[in-house]
């Protein structure tokens, strides 16, 4: 997504290499964005995870600025008491586990 900090980071770090694109395609689709550079409309700045659903045909472009982040799984403080929320975090920190 353009708004990202993330995605801005990025995109002022091709600007210090001295990279600036003429045309950008915005959207809050990244499965979108991945599939328009899988078809081979551009390059694409997407998490590594998204890219990784469209297979073999994208990888990551060797020397391009890299940003590290995290994910978080929050809710509401009283949810967290609720049993199916309880179950539904759990399967979620155990499919992350090592």
């Amino acid at each position: 997504h353009p708004d990202l900090a993330q995605t801005q980071q990025l995109l002022r770090a091709l600007h210090r290499k001295g990279i600036h694109p003429k045309r950008l395609v915005e959207s809050t689709s990244l499965e979108l964005i991945a599939k328009l550079a899988a078809q081979g409309s551009g390059i694409a700045i997407l998490p590594s995870r998204v890219a990784a659903f469209e297979g073999a045909c994208l990888k990551a472009v060797d020397g391009a600025p890299c940003v590290r982040d995290s994910i978080a799984c929050v809710t509401h403080t009283a949810a967290r008491k609720v049993q199916a929320i309880k179950s539904i975090t759990s399967a979620i920190k155990d499919s992350f586990a090592p």
